[in-house]
């Protein structure tokens, strides 16, 4: 999966092979595609560090701020566990910016 940011940023659903199964995570890129940052945290469903399901979705808010990622099986690519329950993550990529001060 991938999605372009409002500042031209990308995400992208990755899996890597890591003992015992796959890490699931989403690389934040920039316009030159180097890595911002990377995001993980989905939840296990094999041996420890691992996660047997990829990024299928992605999507951010229209002002960047935030980055929906879902999780789950395609039946194009695994008929068999096209029923296997995923998750969506919700990541708050920058903080709410300071109130104004108020005027004196």
């Amino acid at each position: 999966a991938l999605a372009f940011a409002p500042d031209g940023a990308l995400a992208v659903g990755v899996r890597r092979p890591v003992a015992g199964g796959h890490a699931t995570a989403v690389q934040l890129l920039d316009a030159v595609g180097k890595e911002r940052r990377r995001l993980d945290g989905f939840a296990a469903g094999g041996p420890p560090g691992t996660n047997p399901l990829p990024v299928t979705a992605l999507a951010f808010s229209p002002d960047g701020r935030t980055l929906l990622a879902g999780t789950g099986w395609s039946a194009v690519e695994d008929p068999s566990a096209a029923g296997a329950a995923g998750e969506v993550k919700r990541f708050a990529l920058a903080a709410q910016p300071p109130p104004a001060p108020a005027p004196d």
